[in-house]
């Protein structure tokens, strides 16, 4: 491409940078109207890196009655005729438009543009998805039906715990605590069944120890289901633990999305910690790490060294050793998992999960591996 050329194309981007109106200060659309994503909603302060980039992004929505859809950002999309709101929606703040039936609305490059016959006053809502009841549905919109249910179940009881002892901070250590035991039947079970895998490990070690040494192939196959039925194990009795830890995991991921989008977090300290709705950024880099970000953040690491101590006194006295060692390796590299995961998400979250770590420990002691 010529000079020229890039100079035709930069000419045409600025062009149309400035016909693209800013929602805040459009009233009223006649004949045609651009639209850009609210510059207000993309731009951030301390922008998330890693896996928590997702705090960053604006997505473009329309609301047919209460059912929200999302719209792809890069895509040309003409909204239905039958669209009641059409707009932008980030982690906190909302951007909607009403559309009025002469109104037609088409997303093009995350702009919106709209035509009408005749001029037609905007009817727009611009703010915090919290604080606009009209648009609630919004609020976890990403999550199936059943698990939204469960995040905003979540929020409620967080916002009361709050109202009760007045410091967000201290609400989410006990809204932890608080999960651990409304879960702790779970836990249990858990437990029961973990235990009961320890114990079949100890009874099939031998036995296959003896059969690998033996046989090969095939027939090492067979008379490993052979000691199995002997013995009354199921082939498959390690999975057992694995469906009741199922059972927590929409739990988990309702609660961290409540504690993701809570706008009521948004500048809210706790010890050491500026504001809650970020990660804790003690010292900035100046550069960003891979996966992790540009500060240095200490509760993840916190996070972590609880983790790993938990992890140096765990035992099973049911199990073989061989088996204790591969478990602690696996918790180790749980660890680790963890810690690049938390490491650049919002201190709220990672508060919840350190807290929820000291529980685990705790009840290890007292009730054993």
């Amino acid at each position: 491409m010529t000079y020229r050329k890039y100079m035709v194309l930069t000419l045409m981007l600025c062009v149309t940078a400035a016909t693209a109106k800013d929602i805040r200060m459009l009233n009223v659309v006649d004949g045609a109207e651009t639209i850009d994503t609210p510059m207000f909603m993309v731009t951030h302060e301390k922008p998330f890196f890693g896996l928590a980039f997702i705090y960053n992004s604006v997505q473009p929505v329309y609301l047919i009655d209460d059912e929200v859809t999302f719209i792809d950002p890069e895509g040309t999309l003409v909204v239905p005729s039958e669209a009641s709101y059409v707009g932008w929606k980030s982690r906190y703040q909302l951007a909607m438009i009403s559309l009025d039936k002469s109104m037609m609305a088409t997303f093009k490059n995350n702009r919106l543009e709209l035509k009408t016959d005749a001029a037609t006053s905007l009817n727009k809502t611009v703010g915090y998805t919290d604080s606009v009841s009209a648009f609630s549905e919004l609020k976890y919109a990403h999550l199936w039906g059943w698990l939204r249910s469960i995040a905003l179940g979540i929020e409620w009881l967080l916002t009361t715990i709050n109202n009760a002892i007045g410091h967000w901070g201290w609400s989410i250590v006990l809204l932890s605590v608080v999960m651990k035991f409304l879960l702790m039947p779970v836990g249990l079970m858990t437990l029961r069944l973990q235990r009961n895998v320890s114990k079949n490990q100890t009874l099939l070690a031998p036995r296959l120890l003896e059969i690998k040494q033996k046989y090969k192939g095939e027939k090492a196959h067979n008379e490993m289901m052979a000691a199995h039925k002997e013995l009354g194990i199921s082939p498959f009795y390690t999975l057992k633990p694995l469906f009741s830890n199922f059972i927590q995991i929409p739990i988990l991921v309702a609660i961290f999305n409540a504690l993701g989008e809570m706008s009521a977090l948004e500048g809210q300290g706790f010890l050491w910690v500026h504001d809650l709705s970020i990660p804790d950024a003690l010292i900035d880099f100046g550069f960003a790490v891979p996966l992790l970000g540009s500060s240095l953040n200490l509760l993840p690491i916190l996070m972590t060294l609880i983790t790993l101590f938990s992890t140096i006194y765990y035992r099973n006295d049911l199990a073989p050793a061989s088996e204790t060692k591969k478990q602690k390796v696996n918790l180790y590299l749980m660890a680790f998992a963890f810690f690049v995961l938390f490491y650049p998400f919002p201190a709220a979250m990672v508060l919840y999960w350190a807290m929820a770590n000291v529980l685990q420990f705790i009840q290890q002691k007292v009730l054993g591996n």
